[in-house]
């Protein structure tokens, strides 16, 4: 995997992170309407997701 290709790469985790960490902070909201518990899902979110998608491409890619 070269530079340009990891580049690439994190770019997509990172918006599929925001994604889903936004997605969460909004049904957290909605659900309690409470915006701090909103942010802490979110976040969580987010950090999980893109934690998650990391592991995986460094487990693809050490194939190679």
């Amino acid at each position: 995997m070269s530079a340009s290709t990891r580049a690439l790469w994190l770019a997509v985790i990172v918006i599929l992170g925001l994604l889903v960490g936004a997605a969460a902070g909004v049904i957290t909201w909605i659900n309690n309407r409470n915006p701090y518990a909103g942010i802490i899902a979110a976040g969580g979110g987010f950090a999980g997701t893109v934690a998650l998608l990391i592991a995986m491409a460094a487990f693809l890619a050490a194939g190679t």
